[in-house]
C-alpha cells in the first residue's frame, strides 16, 4: 500500500482512469477497497485525514466493539423510512453478515473475542483491527492518499467515466464508492470550513436526511447538577415530551398539565418547605410507573412512538424512548450509554418540543418498598441521621446529596414529625427525578451522525447509486445507523464489503 501526498503540478501528465476510488479511508472505505482489490482490479483512497480509520481507534473506549452477536439484528438499526430500514439491513446483512465479519478478520489474523454478545479483539486494542486492515490493503497494493479532501465529484455522461475533485487535482475512474462517513467526530478547524461528505451527495441531486449528531452527551441547564459531577450510577432513563408535563420547580404545578390519561386526583407529593413542587413524574392511577419498555439482554429498547413523515419523532405523547444502564455526571452535561441512546431521539425533535429526562434510580424496587424502608431507617437513627447519610446506602453519594436538595428538605436529621413526608419524597425522586434536557452536543463530541442519503435512492443488493451508475455508498453516508455496542461498526463492513465488490463487477464491465 502507497502512502502518497497530493502535492501534484499542473505539468503533470493526467492519470489514466482508475478501475475504482473509494473516497475515505474509515471503516467501511477500507473493506470497500479489500473487496474491490480483491477482484484484481487497482484501487484508490482518497482520505482527507493526514491518517486512516482516525474514528475505529475511538471505538469501545479504544477496544474496539467490531460488532454484536444480536439476532435481530436488522431491527436495531434506525433510518427516516423506518418501513424499509429492517428491509434493506436484512438484505445487506444477508449478503454479508456477522459471521462473514468474523471470517473475514480471522483470514487477515485478527482473533477476537465474545463479552456477553459483544465482539472485541483478542487484543483488545482497537489498532489491532487497523493493523490488520492495512496490511491487507499493502498485499493487495491499494494506494491511499492521505490529507486529499474531496471537493467536487462529477460523471461525464457521455464517457460514463467519473471525476473526483480535489484541491487542484482531478482523479478520473471507472467507479466510486462514497465512503466518507460524516462529520461526527470532527471539529471546525480555526482556518476554515470543514466539509460536509453528505454535500457531495446532494451536488449530484442525491436526497436524504442532512445528518445531525447522535451518539451523543445531552446538556443540562440544572444549575445543582453540579453536586452530582464525577458521579457515575445506574438508572432507567425516559426521554418525555416535555410540553406534555409539569415543569420542574414551578410552585402548584405538579400533575396539573399532564394529559388526563395519566392525571392524579392530587398531587403525589406536598410541597417542600420553600413551597416548590418536587421535580417528580407522577405515576399513574397512584401506583408505581412502570418501566415503558424493559431492556432486553441490555440492548437498546426501540422507540414508542413511530417517526412522522418527515422522520422526526411525533409530539403527540410524553414517552419518546428508555434506556436503562450507567449514567455518566458533570456539571451540566449528562453521558453514558443509555444517554448516548437517547440522544439519536433528541435530536431528532423539532427544536420547538422541550424534552425531559426522568430517571429510576432503583428500577428493581417497588416505590412503597423504598419508601417504607427509608421511614423505618430514619426511626431507627431518629435525630442522627441526615437526609444525604440515608440515601447513602441506595445510591451514589454526590448523587444523594443532589436528591436531597430537590426534595426541598434541609439536609440535617428530620424531626419525628417529618420522616413520613421526607421518606415518601426522596422515595419519589429515586424512582421518578425528571430534569430539563435543552439540546445535545454538537457533532464534534458525536460518535455518529444520523440521517444521510435516502435508502430509496440507492439498490439494496449493491447499495448502487439508482440516479448514477457506477456511484455506490457505503458506511455512514448513507441514512441507517444503529445503537452503540457494535452495530454501527457493524453496518460499516457490511455496506463496505457489498459496495466494494458491487463496484468492482460495474468496473469489470466497463472494461468490456
Amino acid at each position: 500500500m502507497s502512502k502518497e501526498t497530493t502535492n501534484h503540478k499542473s505539468s503533470d501528465r493526467p492519470e489514466p482512469p482508475t478501475p475504482i476510488i473509494v473516497i475515505g479511508a474509515g471503516a467501511s472505505g477500507m473493506m470497500a477497497a479489500i473487496l474491490a482489490a480483491r477482484s484484481g482490479l487497482r484501487v484508490q483512497i482518497l482520505e482527507k485525514q493526514k491518517k486512516p480509520g482516525r474514528k475505529l481507534l475511538l471505538t469501545g473506549n479504544g477496544r474496539c466493539n467490531l460488532t454484536h452477536l444480536d439476532p435481530g439484528l436488522p431491527s436495531r438499526y434506525h433510518s427516516q423510512l423506518p418501513g424499509c430500514t429492517e428491509n434493506i439491513a436484512g438484505q445487506v446483512f444477508s449478503a454479508f453478515g456477522v459471521e462473514a465479519t468474523l471470517n473475514f478478520f480471522e483470514s487477515l489474523g485478527l482473533l477476537t473475542q465474545d463479552r456477553d454478545g459483544y465482539v472485541y479483539p483478542m487484543s483488545a486494542q482497537a489498532h489491532s483491527v487497523l493493523d490488520v486492515l492495512l496490511a491487507e490493503l499493502d498485499r493487495l497494493h491499494v494506494r491511499i492518499r492521505y490529507d486529499c479532501e474531496v471537493t467536487a465529484l462529477d460523471c461525464d455522461a457521455a464517457s460514463g467515466l467519473w471525476r473526483v475533485g480535489t484541491e487542484g487535482w482531478s482523479y478520473p475512474a471507472r467507479a466510486v464508492v462514497l465512503a466518507a462517513g460524516s462529520m461526527a467526530g470532527i471539529a471546525e478547524s480555526a482556518g476554515g470550513r470543514v466539509r460536509d461528505p453528505f454535500q457531495l451527495a446532494t451536488a449530484l441531486g442525491h436526497t436524504g436526511k442532512p445528518p445531525w449528531p447522535a451518539l451523543t452527551a445531552m446538556h443540562c441547564p440544572d444549575p445543582d447538577l453540579a453536586l452530582c459531577d464525577g458521579a457515575r450510577t445506574k438508572a432507567c432513563v425516559t426521554l418525555l415530551h416535555g410540553s406534555l408535563l409539569p415543569h420542574p420547580g414551578q410552585p402548584g404545578m405538579a400533575g396539573s398539565l399532564l394529559p388526563q390519561s395519566l392525571a392524579v386526583a392530587r398531587p403525589i407529593l406536598p410541597a417542600g418547605p420553600d413551597g416548590a413542587a418536587p421535580s417528580i413524574l407522577p405515576p399513574s392511577q397512584g401506583r408505581t410507573a412502570p418501566s415503558i419498555l424493559p431492556p432486553s439482554q441490555g440492548r437498546t429498547a426501540p422507540s414508542i412512538l413511530p417517526p412522522g413523515p418527515d422522520g422526526a419523532v411525533p409530539e403527540s405523547g410524553p414517552v419518546i424512548v428508555q434506556e436503562e444502564g450507567e449514567v455518566q455526571w458533570t456539571a451540566s452535561e449528562l453521558s453514558g450509554i443509555p444517554l448516548f441512546q437517547l440522544s439519536r431521539y433528541a435530536s431528532g425533535c423539532s427544536p420547538s418540543c422541550p424534552l425531559m429526562l426522568s430517571f429510576d434510580f432503583l428500577p428493581g424496587f417497588e416505590e412503597a418498598w423504598i419508601q417504607d424502608k427509608l421511614q423505618s431507617l430514619l426511626g431507627t437513627y431518629r435525630g442522627t441521621l441526615s437526609p444525604s447519610r440515608l440515601l447513602g446506602g441506595f445510591v451514589h453519594s454526590r448523587l444523594a446529596t443532589f436528591l436531597v436538595k430537590k426534595s426541598g428538605y434541609k439536609d440535617v436529621p428530620p424531626a419525628p414529625e417529618d420522616e413520613a413526608a421526607l421518606a415518601q419524597a426522596l422515595a419519589a425522586l429515586l424512582k421518578r427525578l425528571i430534569l430539563t434536557a435543552d439540546g445535545v452536543r454538537d457533532h464534534s463530541r458525536a460518535q455518529i451522525c444520523t440521517g444521510g442519503v435516502s435508502l430509496s435512492e440507492v439498490e439494496p443488493e449493491t447499495l448502487s447509486s439508482r440516479l448514477y451508475p457506477g456511484l455506490f455508498f457505503s458506511g455512514e453516508i448513507l441514512d441507517i445507523d444503529g445503537p452503540c455496542g457494535g452495530y454501527n461498526l457493524q453496518w460499516a463492513w457490511s455496506s463496505g464489503a457489498i459496495a466494494g465488490e458491487a463496484a468492482a463487477k460495474y468496473a469489470k464491465g466497463m472494461q468490456k
